[in-house]
């Protein structure tokens, strides 16, 4: 089926949209090539809300990718694999990429919110 991808979540954009990377297949130049792809996609409804509490979906999860055609949202997030699902993924599909399955690191998962930038030189508040 070419509708539906194995992909991994690289970050959460909120609102129950996920930045998602999966690999397929392009003839480019006349050769068969693996190209990476990087979209945005949301949570399917029963995913969210209520939902949510059934699956968890976090940075570095595996996930089932459904292509929808639609205009505004062409992917939506299907399922989530569980380690053994992964695992066995892993088993039955020899050739598929590794970077699906790189755990994410303290580094990658990217929590939003304020960055402060720190100054060298201290602010002399009497001269404000």
């Amino acid at each position: 089926m070419t509708d539906v991808h194995v992909g991994r979540v690289m970050r959460r954009l909120g609102s129950g949209m996920m930045e998602i990377f999966y690999v397929i297949p392009e003839t480019i130049e006349k050769k068969e090539r693996m190209v990476d792809k990087l979209v945005h996609a949301p949570l399917r409804g029963g995913m969210r809300g209520r939902g949510k509490k059934d699956v968890w979906v976090d940075v570095g999860s595996v996930i089932l990718l459904a292509d929808t055609g639609l205009g505004g949202t062409p992917f939506k997030i299907v399922s989530v694999f569980s380690e053994m699902q992964t695992q066995r993924y892993k088993d039955i599909v020899p050739n598929a990429d590794p970077r699906l399955f790189i755990r994410a690191s303290a580094d990658e998962q990217d929590e939003g919110g304020i960055e402060f930038a720190l100054d060298e030189e201290e602010v002399d508040v009497d001269t404000i």
